[in-house]
């Protein structure tokens, strides 16, 4: 019986061939070649950037698990009440992929902290 795993990173599952740090994918590559069906779970908004991902060159990526991108509208400064809807959004929607979500065994989420 195959393990499956999501893998919640919204704010932080960078890609490759974006900027930033690769933990969660590179966790998620790990878990994959070692036996994994894993769920790699991202928003439509590229945090870093502050502007909206390019998921259809994003999905054209050859990677060993599933990419999701879950609708979150973004931001454009870090201290912003945009951002606080933004996030807001982004979670509601996590929330409602999960409830409609029963093929998973594991799952690893990211919390985003408001200061």
């Amino acid at each position: 019986m195959v393990k499956k795993i999501a893998i919640i990173a919204p704010g932080y599952a960078w890609l490759p061939g974006e900027f930033g740090t690769s933990r969660f994918s590179f966790l998620a590559g790990f878990l994959s070649e070692n036996g994994y069906e894993v769920d790699l779970i991202g928003s439509t908004f590229q945090h870093f950037k502050k502007e909206p991902r390019d998921i259809e060159r994003l999905k054209q990526l050859q990677l060993p698990y599933k990419l999701i991108f879950i609708p979150e509208p973004g931001y454009r400064k870090n201290v912003d009440v945009r951002r606080i809807y933004s996030n807001y959004i982004e979670t509601r929607n996590v929330i409602k992929f999960l409830t409609q979500t029963s093929h998973l065994n594991k799952c690893l989420c990211t919390l985003k902290i408001q200061s």
